[in-house]
């Protein structure tokens, strides 16, 4: 059984005989049950139950009762259930502080429907390494995205032969009514976000780009197909204030070290809650965040379309009438 995720002692759980009485809490009951089969962690089966339009506390209760029947590799209790509570109430007080609650709506109400959104949501996260998609879907699992896909490259490194199924995920988003792409690279290899970009413009699905090197991150931009700049746009712009030395530093780079532990993933995430939810405008929409954590140094830069980008624009030049022309 894979570590953290639980599965009921011979298969089943019997509901008491007191709650047989409460139909909604008897459902709640059978719907975790089903959920306890090993395949999914606690945070999941929370998510879920969420969705499913069960009350916030009633799923804590029950996932408490539900826990003594269970056998995981070790013992925890579901740790999004408080957590997750908090970060609904969180919902709800920056919806009200940015004026987006009516003057009816209790503020848990409103963060239960951010939550609800965010639980709904499908995310792919692309990386160059296990190690760092894993580190994504365990952020993204503890806020909650309980439908989170991850692609890495044995190898290290992205070419062509890649590309299918960084499109066939791509594909499989276009039916979410919410989602997003994360795309992590690291050194001085950016084909992997390349490829991740002519698959998100090609389907219509919104990306985030995150790049770690030695001690300085980038973070973004993030794309919207049709609204934003995209990654080719940022990349045609960027290497065009590049002097020769600087790009020469970029090829340097990919022999570079990488400190173990992973620098500035809090960023991406709360950027793909904002943009999942929608009840805050993403630092990185249209714009790329550099973080010196060596010099504490960010920047924030915003990066706008090329009218003819090969990928997000239209790549044909404007016919040139010389006869139009005044002399």
């Amino acid at each position: 059984m894979t570590s953290g995720k639980p599965r009921i002692k011979g298969g089943s759980h019997r509901i008491p005989e007191g709650i047989s009485n409460n139909e909604s809490a008897g459902n709640l009951l059978v719907a975790a049950s089903q959920l306890l089969d090993g395949s999914n962690s606690w945070e999941q089966i929370w998510g879920k139950l969420l969705l499913a339009g069960f009350d916030p506390h009633a799923i804590n209760s029950a996932l408490l009762e539900l826990q003594p029947d269970c056998e995981i590799s070790y013992r925890m209790s579901p740790p999004s259930s408080p957590a997750i509570e908090q970060q609904i109430l969180l919902f709800g007080q920056v919806s009200a502080h940015e004026g987006s609650v009516a003057a009816s709506e209790l503020l848990v109400m409103v963060g239960q429907k951010l939550q609800a959104s965010l639980s709904s949501s499908e995310v792919a996260v692309f990386g160059e390494s296990r190690e760092i998609t894993t580190e994504f879907h365990r952020r993204l699992e503890q806020v909650g995205v309980v439908k989170t896909q991850t692609h890495y490259s044995a190898n290290g490194s992205y070419g062509e032969v890649e590309q299918h199924p960084i499109e066939a995920f791509a594909h499989q988003l276009m039916g979410a009514k919410s989602s997003l792409m994360i795309c992590a690279t690291s050194g001085g290899n950016r084909q992997l976000s390349k490829i991740v970009n002519r698959a998100a413009i090609a389907h219509g699905i919104p990306a985030i780009y995150y790049h770690a090197q030695g001690l300085q991150v980038q973070l973004g931009p993030l794309v919207i197909p049709k609204q934003t700049a995209c990654y080719e746009c940022y990349k045609i712009r960027r290497d065009a204030t590049l002097a020769a030395w600087e790009r020469s530093l970029l090829g340097w780079a990919r022999e570079g070290g990488q400190l173990a532990s992973t620098l500035g993933t809090d960023w991406v995430l709360v950027d793909a809650i904002k943009h999942l939810t929608g009840f805050g405008e993403p630092v990185c929409r249209g714009r790329v965040l550099f973080i010196d954590y060596y010099a504490g140094l960010p920047e924030v830069h915003t990066v706008l379309r090329l009218p003819r980008c090969t990928v997000c624009g239209n790549p044909r030049r404007p016919a040139v009438r010389l006869w139009d022309e005044s002399p």
